[in-house]
């Protein structure tokens, strides 16, 4: 998940681990999307919601 602008590249802390059980109190509008199965990405702004499929992130 990932939430926010562009990643300080200077910061090696800044993703932290969530447990999904305390999605609900930071992002619960993503929940409908945590069932996707791989290849799926979801972005949500204000008024707009757009989900797709993108085969390029499994080639990893």
């Amino acid at each position: 998940m990932w939430r926010g602008a562009d990643v300080p590249q200077e910061d090696d802390h800044f993703f932290q681990p969530m447990h999904v059980e305390h999605l609900d109190g930071y992002a619960p509008e993503l929940a409908p999307y945590l069932a996707l199965p791989p290849g799926w990405r979801v972005l949500l702004a204000p008024g707009h919601e757009d989900v797709w499929y993108d085969k390029v992130i499994l080639d990893v």
